[in-house]
């Protein structure tokens, strides 16, 4: 168990700008030694509806933007540790098909949140027996997608918030999902990307148990 790999990581993470640091440890070929899973984003696709880059460009983004909002989260370090896992299942989950219409090649990446909690999860066995972190990081990527999922709902049923709705608003650490998503993964991205719009129905549901942070938008 290589523990001393996994805290150097975190010392990466919790730097201001954190990609200098991770793509440093990539060319130095730690980290495809150490987390293959994570080198593995590198040229994997995802939908072209919503992203222009590939799934590293993505995450190296994304973990500089969640840098500069990590002290609000339930626990920074941990924050930013799924932060940098958060889209592992995309490379597992990656499809594709050609367009009738268009011929171009359209990609998808059905499921990739359960899969990349159960991926991350494989990662930190390797590193951790800490059960609190590896607990927070298996939720953190299996639920990344809450505040998009509840936005969705409500779009369906005419913004009447339904068990399903309600049950989502009750998850332990959405803050950190709603801080994570609104701050970082919604905003790492190319300029242009459908991604970067945020959800606009999830924050007067949840204004309802967390008025502090709806406010702030």
């Amino acid at each position: 168990m290589n523990a001393a790999f996994l805290d150097r990581l975190i010392d990466a993470l919790m730097t201001d700008k954190p990609s200098v640091a991770i793509e440093a440890m990539r060319a130095s070929g730690e980290l495809g030694h150490e987390v293959p899973e994570l080198t593995r984003m590198v040229g994997a696709h995802q939908s072209r509806l919503y992203h222009l880059e590939d799934v590293w460009e993505h995450t190296m983004m994304v973990i500089d933007l969640a840098a500069g909002v990590k002290d609000q989260a339930s626990d920074p370090a941990r924050f930013m540790l799924a932060a940098l896992l958060h889209d592992t299942g995309k490379a597992i989950t990656e499809e594709s098909h050609i367009d009738a219409a268009t011929g171009e090649v359209v990609y998808n990446n059905i499921g990739h949140p359960a899969a990349g909690a159960y991926v991350a999860e494989t990662v930190l066995r390797r590193f951790t027996d800490d059960r609190e972190l590896r607990d927070y990081v298996f939720d953190f990527v299996g639920h990344h997608h809450a505040v998009y999922d509840i936005d969705k709902a409500l779009q369906a049923n005419g913004n009447v918030i339904d068990d399903r709705v309600r049950a989502l608003l009750q998850l332990k650490y959405l803050r950190d999902y709603a801080l994570f998503n609104r701050e970082a993964d919604a905003l790492g991205v190319i300029p242009g990307s459908k991604s970067g719009i945020r959800p606009a129905l999830f924050l007067a549901a949840y204004a309802e148990i967390d008025p502090e942070f709806a406010s702030r938008y």
